[in-house]
């Protein structure tokens, strides 16, 4: 009820579970990026898998070394920049601008759900803050496995690229209703 009546928090895990829903199961079609997208093999998944690491260990040290108190708007702007940059990840077809892609898919990933998970629980009081989290727990990783489905239905019927860049926009449509509705 609290999640539901606080704004703040209902963008939060609103705008997350359709993130994790659609955008963030991105790692079931990298195989396929990797063999026919790309055509890079297994050593040039290893690659882009890495890449991706990459990106998300960058973003995790900047936002710790960062020490800011975290924002909407922040939040806002790591959850467009991930579905911008999946998005363009589904289109490229150069396998050296996918690696700098996919670092910044890892990068915006990391930004996005760690300032998320930050802002929830510095906004909720501390006798709801373990229900506020579990409600964001439940979008954040239990709504991946949802998106896993429909993501792999999507690249049967239509390739993995369709089906990436689909998701990328189904994404940043959410973050985009999150910058309408953010005040």
């Amino acid at each position: 009820v609290y999640s539901w009546r606080t704004p703040s928090v209902l963008l939060i895990i609103a705008v997350m579970g359709v993130v994790s829903l659609f955008g963030i199961n991105f790692n079931v079609v990298l195989p396929l990026f990797a063999t026919e997208v790309l055509n890079v093999g297994a050593i040039g998944f290893g690659f882009i898998s890495s890449a991706f690491g990459i990106g998300s260990l960058m973003a995790a040290l900047w936002l710790a070394w960062g020490n800011n108190k975290p924002s909407i708007s922040q939040l806002l702007v790591g959850a467009t920049a991930f579905c911008i940059f999946e998005a363009l990840f589904a289109i490229s077809r150069l396998y050296i601008l996918s690696l700098a892609l996919i670092a910044a898919v890892g990068f915006a990933q990391i930004v996005f759900s760690a300032i998320s998970n930050t802002t929830l629980q510095t906004v909720a009081p501390d006798y709801l803050r373990g229900r506020v989290m579990s409600a964001y727990m439940l979008v954040f990783a239990g709504t991946t496995p949802l998106g896993n489905l429909f993501t792999g239905g999507l690249a049967h019927f239509f390739g993995a690229p369709m089906a990436l860049f689909i998701d990328a926009l189904i994404s940043l449509t959410a973050a985009i209703g999150g910058w309408f509705f953010r005040k």
